[in-house]
């Protein structure tokens, strides 16, 4: 058998036992009567809301409708509150380039005069 062919089956085994195991795993926990009490209750109100959405299609349909006009707009929103940051934070390092440009402006106009106040005359 080829190098794939072996790998295939492994990968088939493997999640064959993932399978068992986990239906295994939920048939033991079962037995405990609060898991079950909490299973069958999440059931119901699953298949609850299943009946209400075939029930009421155009109901879930504008709730889904509203959900993504929602997202849609704190998307937008969070979008113009980035760019708005994104601009300040450009004008502050501007500001600040020409803050440090006038410093060095100020500090050698002040040694320029201290040079000519200092040669003899």
């Amino acid at each position: 058998m080829s190098k794939k062919g072996c790998e295939s089956m492994s990968s088939n085994k493997f999640w064959k036992g993932v399978v068992i195991g986990a239906i295994v795993g939920g048939a033991v926990t079962l037995f405990n009567k609060d898991v079950r009490e909490q299973v069958a209750e999440d059931g119901k109100r699953v298949g609850a809301k299943i009946k209400n959405v075939v029930s009421n299609p155009k109901q879930t349909v504008e709730c889904v409708q509203n959900k993504v006009n929602e997202i849609t707009q704190a998307y937008k929103n969070f979008s113009e509150d980035l760019q708005f940051i994104t601009e300040k934070a450009n004008e502050i390092k501007s500001l600040s380039q020409e803050t440090i440009n006038t410093i060095q402006e100020l500090k050698e106009s002040d040694n320029n005069e201290n040079n000519v106040s200092q040669t003899p005359h």
